[in-house]
């Protein structure tokens, strides 16, 4: 790239993050007290988007492939047209690639600018590693402590005292300690605040401490963004204040800690690199702690792995590409005019046969699929164009061809809950067991949705009552989350295991707990669900790094469900 385009996508990224910041800022003001989640989550996946936009300006730009043809003579052959030099020439359709003009600026000055960057970005890294070392410093001349007889807290961590730091804070990246002012009193106090920076080390706060100042050393000119990191780090530290609250049920005596340390804090800062708190609002952090749901967890309205992608998505779609423009990138082979959905699957979606047809005799692959849409013949299902999926069986298509995040076309056909659809696949050859992560498989969405005929359906065909699919659960973890009790059942009667346990998606009882589904909590246990099965999860926050139906059923404030639980026996049991 040239100087002037990396300044082009400098700037860029400078008014994408002024517009972040803006939304970010103005969210902040509006949303009450209780959607601390919501507010880490934007401001997190609003910084972590900066790095991201920059990247995609370096994408090639895109070139357009147009293919030249006359639809309605594609049955009739090669045309002769009169060509302006020749008397008569063979006229063959063929892609013409039209490069287009990759903006550039002529900046006399751009050279010295990135100049200027760089010498700003080695300055800062220099400042960064220096702070590193100190850092490294005061953990390793810290002195080791050990806790007073009887206080145990909720995951093993080491814990030590320095002289020259005025709070606790978390240090250390790959084994991560505590470290404690000389003098700290491990008295009722005590407990509340170390549970606070083990709530850091859950979360990996150290980590994301490092990347940000990271961030801000190669984009230290990026000022909008240092408007959002201060409300991410507001953010983090309620957030672990609320995690300490519940695991020693003492937001007040938490709330008087923070009042009694902020003095001896602001005298004797903690390292910046340390996941400690730098400028935090304490007023708030105080009131969040006090108020009624101060020390409850919610479910947010929208978690960082829902908003990130989002923001990445919108991103890929309005950043410019400024790169060298890219002959192997100019659109995909098939397309058979200049307009966006004018494909094979788009004719088949609008449910236009003739299309399908001439496109298939001009070689078209029936059975090819297009990224981000699928195949014809999913095409068709999604359109519930009877004519043109009876078409394409009849041709023979591949009806296993999967597609990242389109599934297969039984798939298509169970989330479209057309049944004939579902009976003339299987009867072509269509294999119910075949399973993409983030689609699924055929009986994950059939019990998803309840439908009896269906999963009755796939079951005579051999479909899998136990399939598991990481992110997806397996059929009886779908039916459990959406309280289909029926489906259930006849899961359960075919040999679903009540206890099927899938990383990241626990098991049905646990779902069934966390949606407050007390019928389907009873038939899971009736079926011989554990009461107790706590399983690991990666979701350190909120829950721990722990679930069981007990933990669930009390963080989404099931009351109804927590008693049934706890008149069963049901114990939360962390570790086991």
């Amino acid at each position: 790239m040239s100087p002037e385009t990396i300044l082009l996508a400098a700037g860029f990224v400078l008014g994408g993050t002024l517009l972040l910041a803006a939304i970010v800022r103005g969210l902040d003001a509006v949303l009450p007290d209780r959607f601390i989640r919501e507010r880490h989550d934007m401001s997190l996946a609003a910084l972590l988007i900066v790095p991201v936009m920059f990247g995609l300006t370096f994408l090639p730009a895109q070139i357009e492939n147009h293919i030249i043809t006359v639809p309605e003579l594609v049955d009739h052959g090669p045309i002769n047209l009169i060509g302006p030099d020749s008397e008569e020439a063979a006229f063959v359709a063929t892609p013409t690639l039209i490069a287009p003009a990759v903006t550039t600026v002529d900046v006399p000055w751009a050279k010295l600018a990135l100049a200027i960057w760089a010498v700003g970005t080695l300055i800062s890294l220099a400042v960064l590693a220096t702070r590193l070392i100190r850092l490294n410093q005061l953990r390793r001349s810290a002195r080791p402590v050990d806790l007073p007889n009887g206080m145990r807290l909720s995951r093993p961590i080491d814990v030590s005292e320095h002289d020259q730091i005025g709070s606790p804070m978390l240090a250390g990246y790959f084994k991560p300690n505590i470290i404690v002012p000389a003098g700290f009193s491990f008295g009722a106090a005590a407990r509340p605040v170390l549970e606070h920076e083990v709530a850091h080390a859950a979360r990996g706060d150290s980590w994301i401490t490092l990347s940000l100042h990271l961030l801000n050393t190669i984009f230290w000119w990026n000022l909008p963004q240092r408007l959002i990191t201060p409300l991410y780090y507001a953010a983090r530290e309620s957030l672990c204040d609320t995690r300490a609250a519940i695991i020693t049920g003492a937001p007040e005596t938490l709330a008087q800690a923070l009042v009694d340390t902020a003095v001896e804090a602001n005298m004797r800062r903690s390292p910046e690199l340390a996941a400690a708190a730098h400028g935090t609002d304490l007023k708030a952090r105080v009131r969040r702690l006090m108020s009624p749901t101060g020390a409850v967890e919610r479910s947010p309205m929208a978690t960082l792995t829902f908003i990130l992608p989002v923001m990445i998505g919108i991103a890929v779609v309005t950043t410019p590409g400024l790169g060298a423009a890219d002959p192997s990138s100019g659109g995909n082979a098939e397309r058979y005019s200049g307009n966006d959905d004018d494909t094979l699957y788009g004719a088949a979606i609008r449910g236009e046969i003739a299309d399908v047809q001439a496109r298939i005799a001009a070689g078209a692959d029936p059975s090819a699929a297009l990224p981000g849409d699928g195949t014809p013949l999913m095409a068709a299902i999604r359109g519930e164009e009877d004519e043109i999926v009876n078409l394409l069986l009849e041709m023979g298509v591949d009806v296993n061809r999967p597609s990242q995040g389109d599934g297969t076309a039984l798939i298509s056909a169970v989330r479209a809950e057309r049944a004939d659809y579902v009976e003339k696949l299987l009867s072509e050859g269509a294999d119910p067991n075949i399973a993409i992560e983030g689609d699924g498989s055929a009986l994950i969405s059939a019990a998803m949705r309840g439908n009896i005929q269906i999963i009755d359906r796939l079951l005579d065909a051999g479909a899998d009552p136990n399939i598991a699919v990481p992110r997806d659960g397996n059929p009886l973890i779908g039916a459990a989350l959406h309280g289909e009790t029926e489906a259930a059942s006849r899961l359960l009667a075919a040999g679903a295991d009540p206890n099927g346990y899938v990383f990241r998606d626990e098991t049905p009882l646990i779902n069934a707990a966390q949606q407050g589904e007390l019928a389907m909590v009873k038939l899971l246990v009736t079926a011989g669900a554990d009461v107790s099965l706590t399983v690991e999860t990666p979701h350190h926050d909120p829950g721990g790094a722990w679930r069981s139906p007990l933990s669930e059923a009390e963080r989404n404030g099931h009351s109804d469900v927590v008693q049934w639980l706890r008149e069963m026996g049901a114990e939360h049991r962390p570790g086991n």
